[in-house]
């Protein structure tokens, strides 16, 4: 007679394959994201929010090192723009925040703690900080002065061809706006459409503007390529679009990449000119 129940040997070697995916689950959970020979693109850990601090190390790194290496690269090339564009003069990427608190930019994977929105599964809100943001996106958290990026759209640029650290760049370049506009000095507050903008794509308007001050910067730095920089940081914004997410705040694809270049071609205070009440920069000329 047979017997569905399982001996106690069967049940040894289900215990032991239990434990055994547990131990792969948990270890690629604990993942530090440190490049091997052959990366893994997504290798930041697939659960939590994680640090991306910044490191100029990481900009001599090749092409290829795994994502957090260019990741970090990008945040590096963003933070030293707004340090030494902005000086002392009011853009904190930190600001208010205790000695020791987490970095200004955070990689977010798609299993990040948090509530999901039933309608939108891409979407999380942190209840500990009141954050929001989308896993296939990047937003900026006023409430905590944090940038979340998801590592799926990071992904995503890390493997399609282009220059991966130019690109993040500009995304990391386009949230640290919304920053700026948050400061004192533009208001003291940021809300998407809100906070007496003239029109409801100003808001994201002024951060394009703000990435194409970023990119001619980096060119004048040596970063980027002086031939190919305004055209392809365009083209970045031009693609993504109006209706990036399927959300209408962001402009047409041309006037995004017009805002990219007129920020390229004549600086931040073009981009402070856009609406002189709600500045970008705290200096206007």
């Amino acid at each position: 007679m047979s017997s569905t129940h399982a001996t106690p040997h069967k049940r040894k070697g289900i215990v032991a394959t239990l434990l055994a995916l547990a131990v792969v689950l948990v270890a690629a959970m604990m993942s530090t994201g440190t490049a091997a020979a052959n990366p893994s693109w997504n290798s930041y850990p697939i659960i939590g929010t994680h640090d991306i601090p910044g490191s100029q190390a990481s900009c001599s790194k090749p092409q290829g090192s795994g994502l957090p290496t260019t990741a970090n690269c990008a945040v590096w090339m963003v933070k030293t723009f707004t340090q030494e564009t902005y000086g002392t003069r009011g853009l904190s990427l930190r600001e208010g925040a205790p000695a020791g608190s987490t970095p200004f930019f955070r990689a977010v994977p798609a299993w990040a703690f948090g509530a999901q929105a039933s309608v939108n599964p891409q979407n999380v809100w942190e209840t500990a900080s009141g954050c929001y943001w989308n896993v296939d996106a990047a937003n900026y958290c006023n409430i905590t002065n944090t940038v979340y990026i998801g590592t799926n759209p990071m992904s995503s640029i890390e493997t399609n061809g282009g220059d991966p650290r130019f690109e993040l760049a500009l995304i990391f370049a386009h949230e640290t706006g919304h920053a700026a506009q948050a400061q004192p000095f533009s208001g003291g507050r940021y809300t998407l459409g809100k906070g007496g903008f003239p029109s409801k794509t100003t808001p994201e308007d002024q951060p394009d503007c703000f990435s194409g001050a970023f990119t001619k910067y980096g060119v004048d730095k040596g970063w980027f390529d002086a031939t190919t920089a305004r055209t392809e940081g365009g083209q970045v914004w031009y693609v993504r679009g109006g209706t990036e997410l399927g959300v209408t705040a962001h402009n047409l694809n041309t006037e995004r990449q017009r805002y990219f270049e007129l920020g390229y071609d004549e600086g931040l205070s073009a981009c402070n000119a856009m609406f002189l009440a709600r500045p970008i920069a705290p200096w206007t000329s």
